[in-house]
C-alpha cells in the first residue's frame, strides 16, 4: 500500500493542492482530495485482493489465476497503479509459462520487467528475470536460460545489502541445476539442487520449491543410473508437497511420470501404468499440457508393448493432438522458439526507440529552428524505417508460413512412414512363411513325382501297366504344384508392394538449401531414364529438354523436390511404353517421347513434364492425387507417388497441376515461388 504514494496520480494531486492553497481555496480542495484518495485507496485494495486471490490458484489452477490477474491488471491501468500493473503482468507471465503458452509468457514477462524497472523494484525485477530463465529452460535453450539466471546469482553473491526473497533464490538455484542437467553436466546439476535443498530456511518454505528440487534431483539420479535412489527422491517429493498442503501442485505430474518411467524400465508394467495414469489425471485437472503429453507417450508405449492396440491408439491420438497444440515436438518447438526470439528483439527495439525519443525531446529544447529541422528529418526517417520494418515483417511472416508448412509435411510423411513400417512388420512374416512353405512344398511334390516315375519305370520293365488311379494321382500332383507356384508368385507380389510403400514413405532431413532447378531437373531426368533402361533394354524413348538459363537458385528441400520429379518422370516413361506392349489401345503416330521444360515467370518458377502417352480418362482425372489410387495393373504400383508429390509441392508453397487429353498424352506442371 505504500507504493500508492509514488503514483503519478498522487503527484498530480499534490500539484492541485499547491494551486488551491495559493488561490485561497484550501477548504474546497481538501474535500475533493479526500474523496479522490478514498476512491484510489479502495481501488488499490481491490487490486491487491484480486492479486492475492489469483496467487492462491497459482500452483493449482492456472486458468483461475489468469482470470484474476487480468482483472487486477485492468483496474491497475485504469487508476495508474504501477505496482499492481507490475505484479499482475509478472503473475500472468508465470501462469502462461506453466501451462506451456510460451509466446504469451514472454510477452507479459518483458512487460513486467519494464514496469518493475520503472518503479525501481529490484525484487520484482529479479523475480521476472528468473521466470524468463525458467521459460528458456522449458524450451531447452539452456545457454540462454543460464544467461538470465546467472544475473540473479551474481547479484545475490556480490551485494551484501541485497537480499532477494529466499524462496526465489532457491528456485533460481534449482533452475540453474535443471539447465546443467539439460547440458549433460550432471554433477553440476546435482550440486545446485543440493545447494537449494540445504538452505537453512528451505523447511519453512511453503511454496512447492522444495518438492520441485527433490523431483529434479531424482531426474538427475535416473540419468546417472541410480534408479532406487531416484524412486526414493520422487516419493520424498510427494510427501514434502503433502506435508505443506500442496496436494494438487503443478509439478506433481512430472513426479508421477518419473516414477512411471522407472517402473517401465524395470519391466514392472502394472506399476508403470498406475503412476502414468495418475500423472495423466492430475495433469489434466490442472491443465499441465506438457505433463499430459509425457504421460500419454508413456501409456501409449506401454500398451503397445502389451499389444493392447485400442488403448495404445487412444493415448497416441492424445499425443498427436497435444503435439500439434504445442506447435509440434520437437521441430515445431524450434519454430516457437524462433517466434519468441523475435518477440524479445521487438521488446529491445521498443526500449531503444523510447530512449531515442527522450534524447530527441531534450534536443528540441535547444532551438525552435533546430526542432523544425530535426522533426522533419525524423518524420522522414521514421516513415522509411516503418516501410522497411513492414517489408521485413512480411518477409519473415512468409518464411514462417513456409517453414510451418514444411514442418507439417515432415510430420505427415513421418506418420506415413510409421504406418507403412507397421504394415511391413505385421505382413512380412506371414508372407515369408507363405513363400517359403510354397517353395518347400513344391520341391517335395517334385521329389514325390520323381520317386513315382522311378517306381513306374521299374514296374514297366517287369511288364506291369500304369493304372488309371496312378494317372489321376499324377494329374492331381501337377495341379497342386501349379497352385503352389501361383501362391508363391502372388506372395512375392505382395512382398514387392510392401517394399514399394516403404520406399515411398522415406523422408529427407527437411532442410532447405539454395538449389539450381535446371541442374536438379537434368539430374533426375538422367536418373529416371537410366533406371528405366536397366529394366527395358529394348525400348527407346526420345528425351527433350528445354531449360530456361535465366532461372535463379531458390530455397527448397532438394531431396523432396527430386522425389517429385522422379515420380512424375517414372509415370511418364510407363505411360509412353505400356500402351505399346498391349497396355492400352490407341493409334501411335510417333516414337515414345518425354519432354521436361523449365521457365522463369518472374516471382514463380515453372517446371513441366509432358509425354505422348495415352493420356488420362476424364472419369479418373480428379482421383490421381488421392492416396492409394493407381491406374497401373495390380501389383505394379502403390498409388502413393502422386499423392506424396502433391503434398510435397504444397508444403513448399507451390502448386502441382495436370493437363491431359485422352489419346494425346499428359502434362504435369510444378509451380514454385
Amino acid at each position: 500500500m505504500d507504493r500508492l504514494n509514488l503514483t503519478s496520480s498522487s503527484i498530480k494531486n499534490l500539484k492541485k493542492l499547491f494551486l488551491y492553497l495559493t488561490m485561497g481555496m484550501v477548504s474546497t480542495f481538501a474535500t475533493a482530495q479526500k474523496d479522490d484518495l478514498e476512491i484510489g485507496k479502495r481501488d488499490s485494495v481491490q487490486v491487491i485482493q484480486w492479486v492475492e486471490t489469483g496467487t492462491s490458484y497459482f500452483f493449482t489452477n492456472s486458468d483461475s489465476c489468469v482470470y484474476y490477474m487480468f482483472k487486477a491488471l485492468d483496474l491497475s491501468r485504469s487508476i495508474n497503479y504501477d505496482y499492481g500493473i507490475s505484479i499482475a503482468l509478472y503473475r500472468l507471465a508465470e501462469s502462461y509459462r506453466l501451462t506451456g503458452d510460451f509466446v504469451n509468457a514472454l510477452h507479459f514477462g518483458f512487460q513486467a520487467l519494464e514496469h518493475y524497472r520503472l518503479i525501481q523494484d529490484l525484487d520484482g525485477e529479479f523475480a521476472v528475470i528468473s521466470s524468463i530463465g525458467s521459460l528458456y529452460l522449458d524450451l531447452s535453450d539452456y545457454r540462454k536460460a543460464l544467461d538470465y539466471l546467472k544475473q540473479i546469482e551474481k547479484q545475490f553473491n556480490n551485494q551484501e545489502s541485497f537480499r532477494l526473497n529466499l524462496s526465489n533464490i532457491r528456485f533460481v538455484w534449482t533452475t540453474i541445476g535443471g539447465c546443467y542437467q539439460g547440458l549433460g553436466l550432471l554433477d553440476s546439476a546435482y550440486m545446485y539442487h543440493k545447494k537449494a535443498l540445504e538452505d537453512p530456511d528451505m523447511e519453512f518454505d511453503q511454496t512447492p520449491v522444495q518438492a520441485l528440487t527433490l523431483r529434479r534431483m531424482a531426474d538427475v539420479r535416473v540419468l546417472q543410473g541410480e534408479k532406487a535412489e531416484a524412486l526414493s527422491l520422487y516419493r520424498k517429493a510427494l510427501e514434502t508437497a503433502a506435508s505443506k498442503g500442496l496436494t494438487n501442485y503443478l509439478d506433481m505430474g512430472n513426479v508421477l511420470n518419473g516414477k512411471a518411467a522407472i517402473y517401465k524400465s524395470l519391466d514392472q508394467q502394472d506399476s508403470a501404468i498406475y503412476f502414468a495414469k495418475m500423472a495423466y489425471r492430475k495433469a489434466r485437472e490442472i491443465n499441465r499440457r506438457l505433463s499430459v503429453l509425457v504421460s500419454s507417450k508413456l501409456l501409449s508405449s506401454i500398451y503397445r508393448e502389451k499389444d493392447q492396440k485400442d488403448s495404445a491408439l487412444f493415448y497416441q491420438d492424445i499425443v498427436v493432438a497435444l503435439s500439434d497444440s504445442l506447435y509440434g515436438l520437437p521441430k515445431h518447438r524450434e519454430l516457437q522458439l524462433m517466434v519468441l526470439h523475435q518477440q524479445e528483439e521487438y521488446q529491445n527495439n521498443i526500449r531503444l526507440e523510447a530512449a531515442q525519443k527522450e534524447r530527441r525531446r531534450i534536443l528540441m529544447l535547444l532551438s525552435v529552428l533546430l526542432v523544425f529541422v530535426i522533426v522533419s528529418f525524423l518524420l522522414y526517417r521514421n516513415y522509411r524505417s516503418e516501410r522497411l520494418a513492414q517489408q521485413k515483417i512480411a518477409q519473415s511472416y512468409q518464411k514462417l508460413q513456409s517453414t510451418q508448412a514444411q514442418l507439417i509435411q515432415s510430420e505427415k510423411m513421418a506418420s506415413l512412414g510409421e504406418l507403412t513400417a507397421g504394415i511391413a512388420h505385421e505382413i512380412q512374416n506371414p508372407l515369408n512363411f507363405v513363400n517359403n512353405f510354397s517353395e518347400v512344398s513344391s520341391e517335395l511334390i517334385e521329389e514325390v513325382k520323381e520317386t513315382r516315375a522311378k517306381s513306374r519305370a521299374l514296374r514297366q520293365s517287369s511288364g506291369t501297366e500304369i493304372t488309371t488311379e496312378e494317372q489321376l494321382e499324377d494329374e492331381i500332383l501337377e495341379d497342386i504344384k501349379q497352385n503352389l507356384e501361383k501362391i508363391n508368385h502372388h506372395g512375392k507380389r505382395a512382398d514387392a508392394i510392401v517394399k514399394g510403400m516403404l520406399e515411398h514413405s522415406r523422408t529427407s532431413s527437411g532442410e532447405k538449401e539454395l538449389t539450381d532447378i535446371n541442374s536438379l531437373a537434368g539430374e533426375y531426368l538422367n536418373l529416371a531414364y537410366q533406371s528405366f533402361k536397366s529394366k527395358n533394354e529394348g525400348v527407346d524413348i526420345k528425351l527433350i529438354t528445354d531449360l530456361d538459363p535465366t532461372i535463379p537458385k531458390i530455397e527448397l528441400v532438394r531431396a523432396d523436390i527430386g522425389k517429385v520429379l522422379l515420380n512424375i518422370l517414372n509415370n511418364a516413361f510407363y505411360a509412353v511404353t505400356s500402351s505399346r506392349h498391349g497396355g492400352q489401345a490407341f493409334e501411335i503416330q510417333e516414337l515414345p517421347k518425354v519432354t521436361i521444360k523449365t521457365k522463369n515467370l518472374g516471382n514463380t518458377i515453372q517446371i513441366s513434364i509432358s509425354d505422348n502417352g495415352p493420356g488420362i480418362p476424364d472419369a479418373i482425372k480428379d482421383k490421381i492425387f488421392q492416396p492409394f489410387f493407381t491406374t497401373k495393373p495390380t501389383g505394379q504400383g502403390t498409388g502413393l507417388g502422386l499423392s506424396l508429390s502433391y503434398d510435397i509441392v504444397k508444403a513448399h508453397g507451390g502448386d502441382l497441376r495436370l493437363e491431359t487429353e485422352e489419346g494425346k498424352g499428359s502434362k504435369f506442371t510444378i509451380l514454385l515461388s
